[in-house]
């Protein structure tokens, strides 16, 4: 209870029951308005669930709070009077005014003088209350868990329906309110300002690429599309965004983990190319065929940096984008934040439809659900048509549906003109564009920073993206962590 300040340990009797405490608070209340100011702003009316049967849940107490509330922000004194006219007709239903005399005595009748335990009491009933809340999600759904033959039939995508299951046992374990004092806000505002002061990330996750500052790559809390046309390299961008973005976790020490969701190629590939542009070896170097060679030496370097980064993949072909949703809810449960999930690419994922469209449509509005859990949700997606001339995809071309260009907060178009020529499509090269020698990122969407463009270095030999404002290495910070291996 993060307001209400440190527990303090009152002397009461252990065996004093939930609906004893919840009397303690209101009966503070009643005596001091700083202690309503205090609980008003920390504790929901769902955490109060008994009345004057110490052993039967009621809505007595919780319809007690409510009104004091009321009487509170009305700016009238919180007495016995004032409640028992805000209560009504309700007041039959709370015992009566006799019953709010009761609680409103309760702290002089258990001989207590100051409201100081306040702290514990709210702590106990806000904990019993999210039990409370835990447990009718629980009777609700194991109806149809337990009815396994019925549930099977009547439930359309039973990935969904346990991810769903598994979201409302989260939410109920916050039983806060869902309305916050701005003063809260602003705390949590400055801790930001503070951690990116320290040139930690605050409200993006940069991955060491000081040409896409401005672009603010990549959001937490939102979905980034990052589309191109076939062999562009756009899962390269994605391997690389995961290695810097881990690596920055790594530099200051922080929590988080990186999931990636690969259907194009299997793990060890994405490994392959990881390891390669990081050592700068090209995988079809004649010398990997000679043991103990130098680009043998240089890979294995490279493997075991990544090795010892918080990255997990999944590369099972079978998994839907419910399901994504599922196990990064279990890994927020193992492993701490996901602050990251790519999708290796989204017209991939096997989820069904009565249309392409809608199957595409649906596989994007469950990353852009799964993104407002807290994780920057990376989806690529190859694109539907292009500018015959210049080979530009206009804005929001994904394949199948525009709901991606819709639902994403970033969206970014991977211009390759060196990938282009190694492939022998034939473009004229834009005049807003300054080198046609380089690879570019063209932001078309961006609810958190600039739009434009950010210059690429690509080197096609190793398959390798680079920040031209970065002389030697790939990403800012990693001579910090070479130097553990």
């Amino acid at each position: 209870m993060g307001n209400l300040g440190c527990l303090h340990v009152s002397i009461l009797p252990l065996t004093m029951k939930i609906a004893e405490y919840e009397r303690l608070l209101l009966s503070a209340a009643f005596q001091d308005r700083g202690a309503l100011y205090k609980l008003a702003a920390e504790l929901p009316e769902t955490a109060f669930g008994y009345g004057p049967d110490d052993n039967t849940l009621s809505e007595a107490h919780k319809i007690i709070y409510r009104a004091m509330l009321l009487v509170y922000y009305n700016r009238q004194p919180v007495d016995v009077a004032t409640v028992c006219a805000q209560l009504g007709n309700d007041l039959s239903l709370v015992g009566g005014q006799a019953y709010i005399v009761t609680v409103a005595k309760t702290l002089a009748t258990v001989g207590i003088s100051s409201t100081e335990g306040l702290p514990e009491w709210a702590t106990i009933v806000d904990n019993a209350g999210r039990v409370r809340t835990v447990r009718s999600v629980l009777s609700t759904g194991l109806e149809r868990l337990q009815d396994i033959n019925g549930t099977s039939k009547s439930v359309e995508d039973v990935d969904l329906f346990l991810a769903t299951v598994a979201e409302q046992l989260g939410k109920a374990g916050q039983a806060k309110a869902a309305y916050r004092p701005i003063s809260e806000f602003v705390e949590s505002y400055e801790q930001l300002l503070e951690l990116e002061g320290d040139g930690q990330c605050s409200d993006w996750y940069p991955m060491g690429w000081p040409s896409l500052t401005p672009y603010k790559f990549f959001p937490k809390s939102s979905m980034v599309v990052i589309s191109a046309m076939s062999s562009m390299g756009k899962s390269q961008f994605l391997a690389e965004a995961m290695l810097g973005v881990a690596i920055q976790l790594r530099r200051y020490d922080l929590p988080g983990v990186i999931s990636l969701n690969t259907y194009e190629m299997n793990g060890e590939r994405y490994i392959a190319r990881m390891a390669s542009c990081l050592s700068r070896v090209n995988l079809l170097d004649e010398e990997l065929q000679t043991p103990n060679s130098t680009a043998h030496k240089k890979l294995k370097i490279a493997t075991d940096l990544i090795k010892s980064l918080p990255i997990i993949i999944c590369d099972d072909e079978g998994m839907t984008s419910s399901q994504i949703i599922g196990q990064t809810m279990r890994l927020e449960a193992e492993r701490g934040p996901v602050v990251m999930v790519g999708v290796d690419y989204a017209e991939l994922v096997p989820d069904v439809g009565d249309s392409e469209e809608l199957r595409v449509s649906g596989i994007f509005r469950n990353c852009q659900r799964l993104s407002r859990m807290g994780p920057s949700v990376v989806v690529l997606s190859q694109v539907s048509n292009v500018d015959m001339a210049t080979k530009i995809a206009p804005p929001g071309s994904t394949r199948y549906t525009r709901a991606g260009w819709h639902a994403a907060d970033l969206s970014g178009y991977i211009y390759n003109p060196p990938q282009m020529r190694r492939a022998g499509i034939t473009f004229t090269f834009p005049d807003f564009l300054p080198d046609p020698n380089s690879a570019y990122l063209i932001v078309g969407k961006n609810k958190y920073g600039k739009t434009g463009w950010v210059k690429l270095d690509w080197t096609p030999g190793y398959v390798r993206f680079a920040d031209p404002e970065l002389d030697e290495e790939l990403f800012e910070g990693i001579n910090e962590l070479k130097g553990d291996f």
